[in-house]
């Protein structure tokens, strides 16, 4: 079984979350559904300030694939601490942490040995370029404001995205366990209208 470590990150803020499992579909669908129930967490209120206000559009990326749920649980540790997202922490970042990471335990502090390992680890591994543009478009750990006409060729790059053939095979998935355009848009980190368009070519 692989274990996750997942981002869910705003494409025009800096709002973030890090978490880890070893279901991502289900995962997201768990986010979501808790954010539909009326959850006061910080991610589930987030996600349903996104979709009253369409304010924000939240895209969910896998940073790393891991064999033991362990050590999944300190990349977890790992990427809050680096990028900042626990909000008890750090109020004034727009992390949408409420703990540390790693079971729950908040307070665990990272040493540098393990910071250096789990560094270490992840120098070999190949980041799509995929994952590398959903990353750059959440800004991680840097501060910018963006122009209303920056936002606007964003959202066009948005809609006018091509889905790859791998993606494609795990939309058709997706829409046959009953996930919506809506949330499939969102994991692919895409529009409605790529999806839509997508499901109708193929």
């Amino acid at each position: 079984m692989s274990w996750y470590v997942y981002l869910v990150g705003d494409i025009a803020s800096e709002y973030r979350y890090i978490g880890k499992t070893n279901a991502v579909c289900k995962r997201w669908r768990e986010h979501v559904n808790a954010s539909n129930r009326g959850s006061t967490g910080l991610l589930a209120r987030a996600l349903r300030k996104a979709t009253l206000t369409n304010e924000y559009r939240f895209v969910f990326t896998v940073l790393s694939e891991h064999e033991t749920e362990q050590v999944a649980f300190q990349t977890e540790r790992f990427w809050i601490s680096e990028f900042k997202t626990n909000r008890s922490r750090y109020p004034d970042n727009h992390g949408l942490n409420m703990t540390d990471g790693g079971e729950g335990c908040s307070g665990r502090v990272v040493s540098d040995a393990t910071r250096a390992k789990i560094s270490n680890s992840l120098k070999g591994h190949v980041v799509s370029m995929a994952t590398r543009e959903r990353l750059k478009l959440v800004q991680l750990g840097s501060k910018r404001e963006f122009s209303t006409e920056h936002r606007a060729k964003l959202k066009e790059v948005v809609h006018n995205r091509v889905m790859d053939e791998n993606a494609i095979v795990t939309l058709h998935e997706l829409k046959m366990n009953g996930t919506s355009n809506a949330e499939c848009a969102i994991i692919f980190g895409v529009s409605e209208r790529t999806i839509r368009r997508t499901l109708i070519s193929k």
